[in-house]
């Protein structure tokens, strides 16, 4: 049998990932909560919507840790550095 290893964090982000309901409107604070959404929307929530400390609100966020509009850089093509 394997084992596989993670950090606390990592099953903190993925268990909190899972509480989330879907179709409600969250709160999304900055860091490890946004982490949580992300994955949340990703893999079990598709209809939540979050709702950013700073005032943004929204489904679908193409690259919400970097862009144009969270302050981040943008490659020549437009799309937020890191994303595919």
């Amino acid at each position: 049998m394997r084992t596989i290893e993670f950090t606390d964090t990592e099953f903190m982000i993925a268990q909190g990932a899972r509480l989330i309901e879907d179709g409600k409107t969250i709160f999304v604070g900055w860091g490890i909560p946004q982490v949580v959404a992300m994955l949340a929307q990703r893999l079990y929530v598709p209809n939540v919507t979050q709702l950013f400390e700073f005032g943004r609100s929204g489904r679908n966020r193409s690259c919400p840790l970097s862009g144009e509009r969270w302050g981040g850089r943008r490659t020549r093509t437009g799309r937020c550095s890191g994303s595919t």
